[in-house]
C-alpha cells in the first residue's frame, strides 16, 4: 500500500533518516518544550481547527509539499489554503506524534513528525500520511516554517 506524503514544514535529511526517535528536549527557557507544542499542533490539525495552526505560521514564509503539488515557499496566508485544501479533500482524522527532534542553532529549531489517518471524500479507505513539521522559536514562541 502506498503511504502517501504531506510535508507541512521543512525537511531534515537527519530527521527522515534516523533510526530510532531522538528524545524531545525543551525549548528556550521559559517556552514550551518542542514535544508539548507538536502535540498542540496535532490537535490543532486532528480537530480541523486550520485557524489556529495558521496563527503558528512564521510570518518569514512556510516550506509546504504536498503530494502533486508543486512545492516550495510560500506566504502564510497561501500556506493557510494550501493547507485547508488538504483538510477539505481528507477531512479529520486521528493523529500523533511519533518523534520530535531539536535541530538547535540560533534561533532554536526542531521538527516534529505526525502520523495522521483520514478518509478522502467520497471514500471509505482510511489512509495514513506523515506531516514533517519544522519549528522555530522567535520572540512569540515557537513557529511553524
Amino acid at each position: 500500500m502506498n503511504r502517501p506524503l504531506l510535508v507541512a514544514g521543512v525537511l531534515c535529511v537527519s530527521v527522515l533518516a534516523s533510526p530510532s526517535p531522538a528524545p524531545a528536549q525543551g525549548g528556550p527557557p521559559g517556552d514550551p518544550d518542542l514535544a508539548a507544542v507538536a502535540r498542540r499542533i496535532a490537535g490543532m490539525w486532528g480537530g480541523g481547527d486550520l485557524d489556529a495552526v495558521a496563527a503558528l505560521l512564521d510570518s518569514g514564509g512556510v516550506q509546504v509539499q504536498v503530494p502533486g503539488q508543486v512545492g516550495g515557499s510560500l506566504a502564510p496566508r497561501k500556506a493557510r489554503a494550501v493547507l485547508g485544501q488538504v483538510l477539505a479533500a481528507h477531512g479529520t482524522g486521528g493523529i500523533e506524534v511519533v518523534r520530535t527532534s531539536p535541530a538547535g542553532g540560533t534561533p532554536a529549531r526542531g521538527f516534529a513528525e505526525l502520523s495522521w489517518s483520514a478518509v478522502p471524500s467520497g471514500t471509505s479507505q482510511v489512509l495514513r500520511y506523515t506531516l514533517f513539521v519544522g519549528l522555530v522559536h522567535g520572540t512569540e514562541g515557537w513557529r511553524i516554517y
